[in-house]
């Protein structure tokens, strides 16, 4: 809980540095794959590789600077145990990230990807192990960390584009999120 407020206090003050003309520009989300998550949790090994859903906003703050905070919801990754039983893990990830455009023409916008990542593992484990007995894992684990990657957006038309984002979640459960979707802009 303490890293959540001093990550919390480091955003607000972060972003109270900037003249207050961060501009809602555009809403948007779209689906994301997960590969390689993993999570410890009682030395058991959780992990998200799914498909989840992803909403996001995006803030003008400069020219070449955009604030993106997203959430993204990914579906249960279910486990069968062999012996008997099973576990589901769940991940909700909330990242603010700033979007520094590398390159820009009319319709094609690069940008570097660089924020914090607050992820959520709902693990629900009820399983048989061979000499423990029966296990019951259950919690909600809170992992936070850094995202780095890339990304494009194609505008379509005068208010849609297309966007697709790679990014690397930096942290003890370190994963590849491949996230395309449709943004809108106002």
């Amino acid at each position: 809980m303490k890293n959540i407020v001093i990550i919390v206090s480091f955003f607000l003050l972060f972003f109270s540095s900037f003249k207050g003309n961060a501009q809602l520009t555009k809403i948007g989300g779209g689906f994301s794959l997960a590969t390689s998550g993993q999570y410890i949790y009682n030395d058991f090994e959780y992990f998200n590789k799914s498909i989840g859903f992803d909403i996001r906003a995006e803030f003008d703050v400069t020219k070449n600077i955009k604030i993106v905070p997203d959430f993204q919801i990914f579906l249960p990754n279910t486990f069968e145990y062999p012996v008997g039983g099973e576990s589901k893990t769940t991940l909700l990830a909330l990242d603010v990230n700033g979007h520094f455009i590398l390159a820009s023409s009319k319709k094609v916008d690069f940008y570097a990807i660089g924020g914090f990542h607050i992820g959520g593992w709902n693990i629900k484990d009820k399983h048989i192990e061979m000499t423990d007995g029966e296990v019951d894992n259950s919690a909600f684990k809170i992992d936070v960390a850094a995202n780095i990657g890339a990304g494009i957006e194609i505008k379509i038309t005068r208010q849609l584009g297309v966007f697709a984002d790679v990014k690397y979640i930096v942290s003890n459960s370190s994963q590849l999120v491949f996230t395309p979707g449709l943004i809108y802009e106002f």
